[in-house]
């Protein structure tokens, strides 16, 4: 079934354009960036999203359904002091394991509130040591600190520092012993979602990856709210399609052993049923594989007594640590399975504001989770040995599902951040990760076993050309790995110059959008194919590679504004505005419905907040070339946020404070034909002028526009009688008038004439006062040094006679006085210091 929120649209790509600002001796390039949409997702104005088919014929699925309540922002839970259980630690180092659980099951033990909490329990400033783990599982309460500290890599830390962070180091685990700081919900992950009961067949013959609807063979026993399990399961057929895994051993050597089997690959969902229509299902999130009845059977089970399944729990500011394990340390179990949080059983949870290292295996590893967010996290430096099962950064483990990982930062990690769940793990979510660490090492990726709908989305990586990054064929790594996921994004991901692999994957697709890399390309580089003389081994859908602006910036954003209810629309979005230096400009963006008053307004350009811009109108009280750009403005209602259309603002210089025609003779004559340039002499008719506008008032004189509009013919007739000959500048800054009069004495007569014999400059050697005087009907005097810069400038009012000119800050030498008249005529006169 098609998804519902596919909505036509039309949008015109922003202008791009290049503009030369000229100035007296110089000239600057100022180019604006370019903003484009992908082929495969376009917004239009309003912020709504059509999707387009890939040549492969697949859709990219809505990821927007990752996180804390499907989306929803991480509550700020500020309960009253009743509901807060106080925790400080224990002096002389002692074992405060005991201490915070007593306070998380005080806590546990009060009752849920209408909002689904319990209470708060709030660790102080300072060091907790524990010797055990620490386990949170009673829904509703939140384990909160006080920060969790600076990032110092090669400084301790200080007792200034202990006084603002809170701490829980986990003692004795540099043996590499099997060791968890803190569990969050159950302590092993469980074997299912609870109970399964009325199952029934899915009818619609191929359900494609994003639908949210399908038909059952019966609905009966099931109601809007339920939990349901959505299987389809492997069958020889569905091996037979994915190529049992597509590794290499088996493909081209036919190694039997390196092929997928039945139990690899059984793909779940946890899913509600929020309509039923007939026998129609309605779910609260997508799908993300496509099921082809022909290939094998999918169904659904009614989920009862899910008891091992907690709510509304958070882990807020603080740090974990544990004792620091060698890296040369050596034992027959060199994978410990060190973490510093293993979440277990939980759904609509939170981690955020946390630092985890020291750890072996993971900082932080999910394992039947599902809409959650882990937020603001850091995941740094682990210890023990770089080996395979070690070093995880982050995790999302078996039946991790619509996880959202956002803002977090990872440094030091063989595996940045990984879905190691297998055909379980879906809809995972990996929004603006930071990455740092020894590029020899790092990889972040879709693991092992055909993990489904994964997004990776303003990744930004500062590891060096050797990282890999992507979704791809492991091909025999591992335990015959095979391929790591289908159907996932790489969104506006910085890899530098490093290789992102991107393999198409049989019954399905993966995609690269906008992202900066060395190379993107299948893992297999060699050449292999069927029996058909088909490819095997081919790489997934690239589009825009190295290529910036790309918009929106983020995926996740725009499909999670796409989706939701806001009590408002945009009537008006910002227009393109050319704006000349100098001079202020504005966008604005207008806003109709309800409750506007609560609408929070932050403008960015080129993708960065600019400082206090939070109104529903930008303004710039002076325009330069630093604020060429692409601009948007994010609106925010109840902690959603919907992002306007890029628009480009770009900026153009000022005329030349003096213009000039390039070549007016000295004499006109009857029965002649003259051409006129204006301009200047060197480099020719002015930048950015939109029209030349030319006219004589006296008779006889007929004017040719030519194809450059900055010159025109005259033709003097034997009549023709004295007058002016004018020409209109239109510039986008202003309109400026340059003109000549002509008259036939036998000599061109003009406005210095009057004025030139009268000017006085003296003293002349001067001192420290230059005085300027009978300087009627002048507009402007410059003063220039020998080596033509201008050194002093000041505008003259039209009263003015007669100027006094400080000469302080001028060095001893000669200079020359440029004075302009308001009809173009320049003068000048030299003068020594």
């Amino acid at each position: 079934m098609v998804n519902n929120f596919l909505i036509k649209f039309l949008m015109m790509n922003t202008c791009k354009l290049i503009i030369s600002v000229l100035f007296a001796f110089f000239s600057i390039t100022v180019c604006a960036q370019t903003s484009w949409q992908s082929n495969l997702v376009n917004v239009d104005e309003q912020g709504r999203i059509t999707y387009n088919k890939c040549p492969d014929g697949f859709v990219i699925p809505d990821f927007s359904y990752a996180g804390y309540r499907n989306g929803e922002p991480v509550p700020d839970y500020q309960p009253g002091e009743d509901r807060i259980v106080h925790v400080s630690p224990l002096p002389d180092n002692a074992d405060n394991t005991a201490h915070i659980q007593a306070a998380i099951n005080e806590a546990g033990a009060l009752p849920l509130d209408e909002n689904g909490f319990r209470g708060v329990v709030q660790l102080s400033a300072g060091r907790f040591y524990t010797s055990a783990a620490i386990q949170l599982n009673f829904s509703g309460v939140v384990l909160r600190g006080v920060g969790r500290g600076p990032d110092k890599l090669s400084t301790a830390l200080t007792a200034t520092d202990l006084e603002t962070m809170t701490i829980i180091h986990r003692t004795g685990t540099n043996e590499a012993q099997n060791t968890q700081a803190m569990f969050m919900g159950e302590r092993n992950p469980p074997t299912s979602w609870g109970n399964e009961t009325n199952s029934t067949n899915i009818t619609t013959q191929i359900v494609n990856s994003g639908d949210i609807s399908f038909d059952v063979a019966s609905t009966v026993g099931y109601s809007v709210g339920d939990a349901i399990r959505i299987k389809y399961p492997t069958t020889e057929a569905l091996l037979e399609a994915l190529w049992y895994g597509g590794n290499s051993q088996w493909l081209l050597n036919g190694n039997t052993a390196q092929r997928w089997q039945a139990s690899f690959i059984d793909i779940v969902y946890h899913r509600y049923v929020t309509a039923i229509e007939g026998n129609t299902i309605f779910l609260d999130a997508p799908v993300y594989y496509s099921f082809d009845r022909s290939l094998s059977q999918a169904y659904i089970h009614r989920i009862t007594q899910p008891g091992t399944i907690h709510t509304n729990m958070g882990v807020e500011n603080l740090r974990i640590s544990m004792d620091r394990t060698p890296s040369n340390f050596s034992t027959s179990n060199n994978t410990p399975n060190q973490n510093c949080i293993r979440m277990i059983s939980l759904e609509n949870c939170w981690a955020k504001g946390l630092y985890f290292s020291d750890y072996i295996h993971a900082g932080i590893i999910t394992h039947a989770v599902t809409r959650t967010t882990i937020e603001d996290c850091w995941s740094v430096d682990p210890s023990g040995q770089a080996i395979g099962g070690n070093h995880y950064s982050f995790e999302a483990n078996s039946r991790s599902q619509l996880v959202l990982f956002k803002d977090c930062v990872s440094r030091g990690g063989r595996h940045q951040w990984l879905s190691n769940g297998g055909a379980s793990a879906s809809g995972l979510v990996v929004l603006n990760h930071t990455a740092y660490g020894n590029s020899a090492l790092a990889a972040a990726e879709g693991h092992l076993y055909l993990s489904q709908g994964m997004l990776l989305d303003g990744w930004t990586d500062h590891m060096g050309a050797s990282l890999r990054l992507g979704f791809f064929l492991r091909d025999n790594m591992g335990t015959a790995h095979g391929w790591g996921s289908i159907n996932s994004v790489l969104w506006n991901c910085d890899l530098g110059n490093g290789t992102l692999l991107l393999d198409k994957v049989p019954t399905g697709q993966n995609y690269a959008i906008g992202c900066t890399a060395g190379n993107i390309t299948k893992f297999r580089t060699g050449s292999a194919y069927d029996k058909d003389g088909v490819p095997l081994y081919t790489t997934g859908y690239s589009e825009g590679r190295n290529a910036p602006g790309l918009y929106p910036r983020s995926l996740y954003n725009a499909q999670l504004a796409a989706r939701r209810f806001m009590p408002f629309t945009i009537a008006q979005q910002p227009q393109d505005v050319q704006v000349c230096l100098g001079l202020p400009f504005s966008l604005s963006i207008g806003v109709e419905g309800t409750e506007l008053d609560a609408i929070g307004y932050r403008w960015k350009r080129n993708g960065n907040y600019i400082s206090g811009a939070t109104s529903q109108t930008l303004n710039i009280s002076s325009a330069r070339t630093t604020d060429v750009g692409v601009y948007t403005v994010e609106l925010t209602y109840n902690r959603m946020t919907v992002e306007s259309i890029p628009v480009n603002v770009t900026t153009v210089s000022e005329l030349p404070a003096v213009l000039q025609f390039a070549n007016f003779p000295a004499n006109i004559e009857q029965q002649r034909t003259y051409t006129i340039n204006v301009g200047d002499p060197e480099t020719g008719a002015y930048p950015n002028v939109t029209e030349y506008e030319w006219e004589f008032t006296g008779n006889g004189i007929a004017i040719n526009q030519q194809t450059a509009n900055n010159t025109v013919n005259i033709s003097v007739e034997n009549n023709a009688t004295s007058g002016i000959l004018r020409v209109k500048i239109h510039h986008p800054c202003e309109t400026r008038q340059l003109e000549r009069n002509i008259s036939f004495a036998g000599m061109l007569s003009s406005y210095s004439e009057t004025f030139a014999d009268a000017i006085n400059i003296f003293p002349n050697p001067a001192v420290d006062i230059l005085n300027v005087r009978n300087i009627g009907g002048a507009t402007l005097i410059d003063i220039i040094n020998i080596n033509g810069q201008t050194v002093y400038s000041q505008k003259i009012g039209k009263d003015d006679n007669e100027i006094e000119i400080s000469l302080s800050n001028l060095a001893s030498g000669a200079y020359i006085v440029r004075i302009l008249f308001d009809l173009g005529i320049v003068k000048t006169y030299k003068f020594v210091r």
